[in-house]
């Protein structure tokens, strides 16, 4: 399964993926009635007409399964994406966070004093998560002293359309990079499953 690193301690890996570049077409010649064994080229290039028409109701049946391990705050803005999307996140309700990681940014980022504060806010904070657990403070409780670096993990379910949508919006300038870095990610994946259907999806080609 492909595992693909992402920033400090993130990363986005492959659990399971349904269906094919192949599955795309089949969809769309179920219209009439129609359907070929392999992927041929006549398929491929149905694939690119119906993505350049905005025909994206076929690319909806492929779906992969994501393993997510990302800060909160972007975690935030990619489970914004809940159209045809499903996601699972380790509670820390019910985990004990000691050990969690947290973001740093790199020096491309922040640097100097404000990296110096960034850095001693995380391990205060995590001080005092531990004190509270040593308090016997609740896990839910307990967790409100947490900064928004702090690491999540997701299971993500999502269809081949709602995941290219994710990659346009989300692989932009305009985004935050460490989000564009997860959108990256994505697409790496997502493409090398179904090449043909994301190089039309996305103008890629």
């Amino acid at each position: 399964m492909q595992y693909i690193p992402v920033l400090d301690h993130g990363f986005v890996k492959l659990i399971d993926s349904m269906g094919s570049d192949h599955t795309v077409s089949q969809a769309a010649r179920m219209s009439f009635g129609k359907e070929t064994n392999d992927l041929t080229k006549a398929d491929i290039e149905l694939i690119k007409g119906l993505a350049a028409k905005g025909h994206e109701t076929p690319f909806r049946h492929p779906h992969v399964m994501l393993h997510i391990k990302f800060p909160i705050f972007v975690a935030r803005q990619l489970m914004r994406h809940n159209v045809g999307v499903t996601w699972s996140e380790k509670s820390m309700r019910y985990t004990d966070a000691s050990n969690t990681a947290f973001y740093i940014p790199n020096k491309e980022r922040l640097d100097g004093e404000a990296l110096t504060v960034v850095w001693e806010a995380n391990i205060s904070a995590m001080r005092h998560y531990r004190e509270l657990l040593e308090l016997d403070t609740p896990k839910e409780l307990a967790r409100t002293v947490l900064p928004l670096s702090v690491y999540t993990e997701v299971y993500m379910t999502a269809s081949l359309q709602a995941l290219t949508h994710l990659v346009k919006l989300r692989d932009d300038m305009h985004a935050q990079i460490e989000a564009q870095e997860y959108a990256r990610a994505i697409k790496k994946i997502v493409t090398e499953l179904f090449p043909v259907s994301v190089n039309a999806l996305l103008g890629s080609e």
